[in-house]
């Protein structure tokens, strides 16, 4: 006899959104929008300060650096203006393109500098970290006609009908094939009793259906005239995201020696992210099915960084870092809408309970840093840094268990995901600056992030694994490797007043899925099937659409006026 065995997580991944409203994409989408900004200076050498140190932007490196500064304390303040194109392609549907531009704040800091004999320096800071301002819009056409569901053979090509039916077949699996008819999921109850939400949604839709509405093999609705399957004839899936990322810093360094220095930060991390998503599937026949999402986070937590400074020769300078996980406590709340089928009696949108709202506690990646940096003389300054963010280490966990890493949980299965599919980040920062005359510099820098997704995760476009989602919020994005170029130019307008300016260009491609590849376990509920037992009858892997290419290109402008005291 054959056996399958479904993981509980499975079923975890398909439950209510309030039970599961967060997941492992979840973790990535909060955690991989964070990138701290800093002064002008900072953005023109792409970030490779840690061995440079004095400005307070080197915070985000190594916070040993601030005992660099000297003398007066200074006043700085960094606007910016930043534009993008986003462009997305998918199937053979044409390229659409979005864009977004805005004047953005930086960083506002006040630097105490070590003067009078004293060892110690102080930093205060506020600075932008991130920001979730983006908008996608994707639209397939052409979809392979490879779909074969019907035939019992694992399917390329699906709908989200298929996976909405492969939520409730997977659960009635994992209940030893518990039937849940289809007037159970059409229940006004049917949101608290523990079944999924998007199956819900798809029975009450006209989605799906089970054999003569008694349970049992759920499947898509969506039938031709000669009753088989019909499989989506195009997609759109739109996508808008706003929100910011804010850390307020505090930050201390002491010099040690002449050639030895350390430093700690204390930074506590702001986060809101809005989320509005609409996705689309036409059929042949003009049949059609929709869902809308809209979702509101909110975030808070403190994270601790280490650092020191070595000057083993004279005008080379070594540094290493530490970051500590944000510990973040994380509220979210979710309102999805359903579109129901054409022929569906009734036409009227459906939409969830009043609030989902539920709060949860994110640990975002640790992060390892080593850099170096070579002065020649007044002349020229060369940098290195690289660090490695462990996005392998993100764990979820509930607000009201001490202990992230106890067992037990019901972020067991996501946390487990989190470290089969994300690995860790590899960012190297290269700048050099040059001093054209006592009052001007000019600066140049590179940037190369590898990406958080493991090799493997996705093949040929298709996801090859089960990624868990939370509720309704079905799609998800795989960030891909970003590039990015800057220059920038420093003048001291007086000795109290000087002025940077900085250019960043960088781009990232990203693959954007509408809902996850699901193995669905309905073929096998009945355990006693001669064919089921031997393993001829085995479960599908359904892979869902392919995912799209997005490609992100920004540049942005930015300007520090700093002033000394």
């Amino acid at each position: 006899m054959t056996q399958y065995k479904i993981l509980t997580g499975l079923a975890l991944m398909l439950c209510p959104l309030t039970l599961a409203a967060q997941s492992e994409t979840t973790a990535l989408q909060l955690t991989h929008a964070y990138e701290p900004q800093g002064s002008a200076r900072y953005a023109a050498l792409s970030g490779a300060m840690g061995a440079i140190g004095s400005d307070p932007a080197s915070i985000a490196r190594n916070p040993a650096g601030i005992s660099l500064f000297s003398g007066a304390n200074r006043l700085s303040l960094t606007y910016g203006y930043d534009w993008s194109v986003n462009k997305g392609s998918w199937y053979g549907g044409s390229e659409s393109k979005m864009e977004n531009s805005a004047f953005r704040f930086k960083e506002l800091y006040y630097q105490m500098g070590a003067k009078g004999g004293s060892n110690f320096s102080v930093v205060l800071a506020a600075r932008n970290a991130g920001r979730f301002d983006r908008s996608f819009s994707g639209y397939a056409s052409g979809i392979a006609a490879n779909y074969r569901r019907s035939e019992g053979t694992s399917s390329f090509d699906n709908s989200l009908a298929d996976y909405a039916a492969a939520g409730v077949n997977n659960l009635q699996y994992d209940q030893n094939g518990q039937l849940i008819p289809d007037a159970t999921l059409a229940s006004r109850n049917a949101f608290s009793n523990g079944y999924p939400w998007l199956s819900i949604f798809g029975a009450q839709a006209g989605w799906i259906k089970s054999p003569n509405g008694r349970g049992g093999l759920y499947s898509n609705n969506y039938l031709d005239g000669s009753g088989r399957i019909m499989r989506p004839s195009a997609a759109y899936l739109t996508l808008h995201e706003t929100g910011a990322i804010t850390d307020y810093d505090l930050a201390v360094a002491l010099r040690a020696t002449e050639t030895l220095r350390f430093g700690a930060s204390f930074t506590y991390t702001d986060m809101s992210y809005n989320l509005s998503s609409s996705y689309r599937e036409d059929f042949e026949g003009g049949d059609y099915l929709g869902l809308q999402n809209r979702v509101s986070i909110t975030s808070g937590g403190f994270r601790v960084g280490l650092g020191l400074l070595y000057e083993p020769l004279d005008g080379l300078r070594i540094g290493a870092s530490l970051y500590t996980p944000s510990f973040m406590y994380t509220n979210i709340d979710a309102s999805p809408t359903v579109t129901p089928r054409k022929d569906d009696r009734n036409q009227t949108p459906l939409v969830g309970p009043a609030s989902a709202a539920t709060a949860f506690r994110l640990h975002t990646p640790w992060r390892l840093g080593a850099s170096a940096a070579y002065i020649i003389g007044h002349r020229a300054i060369l940098s290195a840094d690289y660090e490695c963010a462990f996005y392998g280490s993100m764990r979820l966990g509930e607000t009201g268990r001490s202990d992230m890493w106890d067992t037990g949980s019901r972020y067991d299965a996501d946390n487990e995901r989190i470290a089969a599919h994300y690995t860790g980040v590899h960012t190297l920062r290269l700048g050099a600056e040059l001093m054209a005359t006592q009052r001007l510099a000019l600066r140049v820098g590179y940037r190369y992030s590898s990406s958080p997704v493991k090799s493997g995760v996705v093949s040929e476009g298709y996801a090859q694994g089960e990624v868990f989602v939370p509720g309704t919020q079905v799609h998800y994005t795989l960030p891909g490797a970003l590039n990015s170029f800057s220059l920038g130019a420093g003048y001291r307008i007086t000795p109290d007043l000087s002025l940077d300016l900085a250019f960043v260009s960088q781009q990232r491609t990203n693959q954007v899925f509408a809902f996850p590849f699901v193995r669905d376990y309905g073929p096998v509920l009945n355990r006693r099937d001669p064919d089921v037992q031997s393993g001829k009858v085995q479960p599908e892997n359904l892979l869902g659409l392919k995912g799209a290419q997005e490609s992100l290109r920004q540049q942005e402008v930015l300007l520090s006026l700093t002033y000394r005291f």
